[in-house]
């Protein structure tokens, strides 16, 4: 192991490509995350939470083999080679000629630019990375996680403990590695200081509304953040957040009501939340990733 990371950190071209082909395996792979994982949900635990119902005729108890989402079609390997297979389809299935979502090209792409800008990150300051391949793929597959939440959260208003509570583990593993820049007591202060304070915010509106104004999943999530960013992290990410989320949110109610005159049941509903709630996962998940793009033109990934 020691001796292909030497190589590939001599010879950083061959790494970032490596790393591209990579990302687009696994951002194939979150594809899958995002479109079964609520589907596995719901047939596990039933659909009391309201989840809307995906398009999905896949069996989520069959893991095997991928298959059409609308003629259900068993899909061959080769219409499973990560954007390729998209573009020489044209966005179709090869059996029944129905569109395919841009969101298995769009999420391909998005999480092989993220695995070659950890990557490049890395390369940027060699000098100061301890274990430059293992903190290149702990903050990839980071990346890749937090992108599978946002999505989901964005559909479905949930995060699932199966994403959340996983990352908040790889945090502080990561942290006890020397693959992020707080020690490992720093990680577990900074992800206990996340989840009061979100859980502090949520109990209050609850108090004092008697509605919940935020999820279980958002209060983990920011506990995950925390173990993997640190504590100086947490206030530009919930500040962040917050204005984006306040600023959608705002702009939604208000087209909401002119179109309709009032607000219609919406999935926030549907979980017991104030009518006007909005996911706000996807906007720690933004702010989070644009804090560690932007933190790394002052420090290094670990």
């Amino acid at each position: 192991m020691g001796s292909l990371s030497a190589q590939l950190t001599s010879n950083p071209p061959l790494w970032l490509a490596l790393m591209g082909l990579l990302g687009l395996t696994m951002g194939s792979f979150a594809c899958v995350v995002v479109l079964r994982l609520p589907v596995r949900l719901m047939s596990q635990f039933g659909n009391t939470a309201g989840l809307p119902q995906a398009n999905q005729p896949n069996d989520p108890n069959d893991s095997h083999r991928s298959r059409c989402p609308n003629c259900n079609h068993q899909l061959r390997w080769l219409d499973l080679i990560p954007v390729l297979s998209w573009l020489a389809l044209r966005g179709q299935c090869a059996h029944c000629k129905q569109a395919i979502s841009k969101l298995y090209i769009v999420l391909e792409l998005l999480v092989c630019a993220w695995f070659m800008w950890c990557t490049y990150a890395v390369i940027a300051q060699p000098l100061t990375t301890l274990h430059p391949t293992a903190t290149a793929l702990a903050w990839s597959m980071w990346g890749t996680v937090l992108l599978c939440c946002l999505l989901i959260d964005a559909r479905y208003m949930l995060l699932p403990d199966v994403l959340t509570l996983p990352l908040l583990a790889m945090g502080l593993l990561a942290s006890a590695t020397s693959l992020t820049p707080q020690s490992f007591q720093a990680s577990c202060m900074s992800a206990g200081a996340a989840w009061l304070v979100l859980w502090t915010i949520a109990k209050c509106y609850h108090l004092t509304t008697n509605r919940h104004g935020m999820g279980q999943g958002d209060i983990k999530l920011f506990a995950a953040l925390g173990a993997w960013q640190g504590l100086d992290a947490l206030p530009w990410i919930l500040l962040g957040a917050s204005l984006a989320g306040t600023v959608v949110g705002a702009v939604s109610h208000h087209r909401k009501t002119a179109q309709t005159g009032t607000l219609t049941p919406t999935r926030a509903t549907d979980l017991g939340l104030d009518a006007q709630a909005i996911a706000f996962g996807p906007y720690l998940v933004l702010c989070a990733m644009l804090y560690q793009v932007l933190i790394h033109l002052t420090r290094p990934l670990n």
